[in-house]
């Protein structure tokens, strides 16, 4: 296949929605009776639809820096300096449960005032694709002033959901959406068999997503805006996986300031060694440095993915990633040949930018080797998709061989050793503050 951007061939089956679908003038207030009129319930349709998106678009950035798939700039109009450490205070997250809320009540509330036909299936998927965010990254939830629940109750209500949505698709694409939530949420709640089988019902090359509008705050990428020089420059991709890598003196050349550049080793990186464009990246001779100072770090040298932007697509579930649950699966019944396969086809599936081929195949010859093959695939193609911090958490629990990329960035800053990456989402101080559940 072809890639025209970093995740979507010219084969795929792309769901990009919000952005671009329609003008929409604003009424002003509208009573409460009026969204029961059947002519209201794509409007609130499309409102459950922008807040998944809101809910994403922050969530799946917070996960990828503090799983260190993005090495922070030390610029704080994104992220604190103990989230670019890797952990999540309570007061920290305020923003990210505010928007998980809203799309639990707006896309509840459309079920509740009775959408029918192609809105009832988008209802169910919006609702399960939020309570699967929320199960999936949140330690504990709840939901309109409620009692604390566990992750597990959030992953029940996104099954119930995912389950509802098959019932009702209109079409195809509503059908494989459902089916790749629904294996996500199976997955996360150990329930294989079913997993696979959903997993096994959808394309590889299908990808829904949620398109950015980057003509407000809250629905451009906010990822993509955080790096797009316009005018931040908030993170880069040296001393990632994906980028140059640090040398081995490293330590006795910090605090980094403009007259120390270069600091990594050119030709390092798995960009380097290759040509994957699911990671390209480059630097901007005229902007060398990220926009801050991180701490014990000094200045940060700056980069970027080449196809990242404030318009890049958010994606939800695709065919690639149940490739690689189906994968796992056979690596979890000890078939390591039988999973290192579909790894090698969701490789397959892109173009090197050095060789013009399709990606070298990971070689394994053991089932330790295959659980990193997998591992490291799946940190690749899930990239800001918030699928790691998830993988991560699930593996530990399990103990499953192999090893994760994870880099060791403590010798770059003591930012990074003050306290233990967080595995998971707290409830948000302002909402420990008014529930009277949560002692407020």
């Amino acid at each position: 296949m072809t890639t025209t951007y970093r995740r979507q061939t010219v084969a795929a089956l792309l769901l990009v929605a919000f952005a671009g679908a329609c003008e929409v003038t604003n009424p002003g207030p509208v009573q409460d009776k009026f969204l029961d009129d059947e002519t209201s319930h794509a409007a609130l349709v499309r409102g459950a639809e922008r807040m998944v998106l809101e809910t994403a678009n922050f969530v799946f950035y917070t996960t990828s820096v503090i799983t260190r798939v993005l090495f922070p700039g030390g610029d704080t109009n994104s992220h604190s300096p103990r989230i670019q450490g890797g952990s999540l205070p309570p007061e920290d997250v305020n923003g990210d449960w505010n928007n998980v809320q809203q799309a639990l009540f707006i896309a509840k509330s459309a079920l509740e005032r009775g959408v029918t036909g192609e809105n009832l299936a988008q209802a169910h998927i919006w609702a399960g694709y939020t309570y699967r965010i929320l199960g999936e990254n949140w330690c504990q939830w709840l939901e309109a002033a409620g009692a604390p629940q566990p992750p597990g109750a959030a992953l029940d209500a996104a099954e119930q959901h995912f389950t509802a949505a098959l019932g009702a698709a209109a079409n195809t694409t509503q059908s494989n959406a459902a089916y790749a939530g629904r294996a996500q949420v199976r997955v996360a709640k150990g329930d294989w068999a079913a997993a696979l089988s959903d997993a096994a019902q959808v394309p590889p090359n299908f990808v829904f997503a949620v398109q950015p509008d980057p003509n407000f705050f809250n629905t451009r990428s906010r990822v993509g805006w955080a790096n797009a020089d316009e005018p931040y420059r908030q993170f880069t991709l040296l001393f990632t996986y994906f980028g140059e890598q640090a040398p081995p003196n490293i330590r006795s050349l910090l605090p980094l300031e403009a007259s120390d550049l270069p600091v990594t080793i050119p030709g390092t990186g798995y960009y380097a060694e290759s040509g994957d464009p699911r990671v390209a990246w480059h630097r901007i001779p005229d902007q060398p440095f990220a926009n801050a100072s991180l701490q014990g770090f000094g200045q940060v040298p700056w980069s970027n993915f080449t196809w990242l932007d404030p318009e890049t697509p958010i994606h939800l579930g695709t065919g690639a990633e149940m490739l690689l649950y189906r994968a796992e699966g056979m690596l979890r019944d000890g078939n390591y040949p039988g999973g290192m396969e579909l790894i090698n086809q969701v490789r397959s599936m892109y173009i090197s930018d050095h060789t013009g081929e399709p990606l070298a195949p990971w070689d394994a010859m053991s089932l330790e080797a295959a659980w990193t093959a997998l591992k490291t695939e799946r940190m690749i193609e899930g990239l800001l998709e918030g699928r790691r911090l998830v993988d991560l958490r699930r593996w530990a629990a399990d103990g499953s061989p192999g090893e994760a990329p994870f880099p060791a960035w403590e010798e770059l800053s003591p930012l990074f050793a003050e306290a233990p990456t967080a595995t998971c989402f707290p409830i948000a101080e302002n909402e420990v503050n008014r529930n009277p559940n949560l002692g407020g």
